[in-house]
């Protein structure tokens, strides 16, 4: 039997608000880009201490906030051949 998933959407270039935990959103940004919705972002609600977060799982450049802060830790050693 089939289920229908729900997600919230929004027109705008704003993040959801009031997500719950596991509860996905959308938000096209199609009112600013005008590319019908190719600007667009997917979030999903994270309960972090009690309160949810809205984490960016998809979207145009959504992974680059990981790579804003790239320092390697730790004594760098090269591999040796055995």
């Amino acid at each position: 039997m089939a289920n229908n998933i729900q997600i919230k959407r929004k027109g705008d270039q704003s993040a959801p608000t009031g997500l719950l935990a596991g509860e996905l959103a959308w938000s096209d940004n199609n009112a600013v880009s005008g590319n019908g919705g190719g600007a667009g972002y997917l979030y999903i609600g994270d309960l972090t201490t009690g309160t949810a977060v809205n984490r960016k799982i998809g979207g145009p450049g959504w992974g680059l906030e990981l790579l804003t802060d790239s320092t390697l830790t730790g004594n760098p050693t090269a591999p040796t051949a055995s």
